[in-house]
């Protein structure tokens, strides 16, 4: 629509079918002394169910300037329950209970923000708002599965997910880059206005690349960042809240061209340097912490 404007549409319809057979679940039990007592089963009744909707999305892109775009996006959304959501029955300190009766996700999202790109430094920020109904969330109502405290995936009928993020790069060398970005959400039933379950603290990441090439053609990094989290301090009832925690990796790589093979990649990742002990609150497994110091290669190639 004229030379600053682009509009984009789309329409989509989604089918799909699951099914499970009945799932028995089995828990030994045993005496102080290490002697067996006893077992007790139970069955877990599925059932096959089938979900089908049409969405749409419709987007805005304008140039504002040569540096400053704004972006803009209405949309209907549809998520249907996943198979561990609705079949799986899986413990630790507690039970996770799938429900094979759980409705679909159905949701109206919106949201704008801008982008800019100039010579040393470029960005973007954006804000949303999604409204949905019969969201799914996993709920400590206080009932046991097999002698134990169990949670259960449950649609909330009206639910509100709103928050921004944005980012940002700085080249303060031609050789040296400094990257941020931040993350923030808040969900909420809207009848209840209780926090809903699994959302995640303001969190961000902050670091600096060393990139250059040399004369054969061959490029190469280096960056130093650490991930920040916020306390989750307003989890949804029944949930436990998460302290805040800071970790550190180290990353490296060398990019060229082979022949007929293009932008041949080799990266070394090491995440968690320093073995920092912490608990993601979007792990619902609150008896064990997350993965201390994780080593990652990876080859890329493009033909």
């Amino acid at each position: 629509m004229g030379e600053r404007i682009t509009v984009l549409a789309g329409l989509r319809y989604d089918y799909f079918v699951s099914d499970a057979k009945d799932s028995p679940f089995t828990s030994d039990k045993y005496d102080s002394s290490g002697n067996f007592v006893g077992s007790q089963t139970t069955i877990n009744h599925f059932n096959s169910q089938s979900d089908d909707a049409v969405t749409f999305n419709l987007g805005l892109f304008y140039v504002l300037t040569d540096h400053v775009h704004v972006t803009g996006n209405l949309s209907s959304g549809f998520r249907a329950p996943d198979m561990f959501e609705r079949y799986s029955t899986r413990s630790g300190s507690y039970m996770i209970i799938g429900s094979p009766d759980l409705d679909p996700e159905y949701s109206h999202n919106a949201d704008i923000g801008f982008k800019f790109n100039y010579r040393q430094f470029r960005g973007s920020v954006s804000g949303f708002y999604n409204q949905v109904t019969d969201y799914i969330d996993l709920l400590n109502n206080g009932n046991t599965f097999a002698g134990m405290d169990a949670l259960e995936y449950v649609n909330v009928s009206e639910a509100e997910l709103y928050g921004s993020d944005g980012s940002l790069e700085f080249d303060m060398l031609q050789e040296l880059t400094v990257f941020a970005n931040m993350a923030y959400v808040v969900g909420r039933n809207r009848n209840s206005h209780d926090r809903l379950n699994t959302i995640p603290p303001l969190n961000g990441v902050l670091g600096v690349r060393w990139h250059d090439h040399l004369d054969n053609g061959l490029r190469y990094w280096c960056e130093f960042g650490g991930n920040f989290y916020a306390a989750q301090d307003h989890p949804a009832p029944g949930e436990s809240e998460t302290p805040s925690y800071t970790f550190f990796n180290l990353r490296s790589g060398i990019r060229f061209d082979y022949g007929n093979l293009k932008d041949i990649t080799l990266s070394v990742n090491i995440e968690n340097l320093f073995d920092k002990k912490y608990r993601n609150h979007l792990n619902t497994m609150d008896f064990y912490n997350d993965p201390g110091i994780n080593v990652i290669t990876s080859l890329k190639v493009s033909f």
